[in-house]
């Protein structure tokens, strides 16, 4: 069962108020890198 997004952000909060470091990554067409 997928993870509810409140969930997720729950979890993110609490990171946050922890003070661990918080990653993000994506990826996407390229067209932002190439204008």
């Amino acid at each position: 069962m997928p993870i509810s997004r409140n969930e997720i952000l729950d979890r993110l909060r609490a990171r946050i108020d922890a003070g661990e470091p918080i990653l993000g990554a994506g990826a996407g067409t390229g067209l932002s890198a190439k204008c």
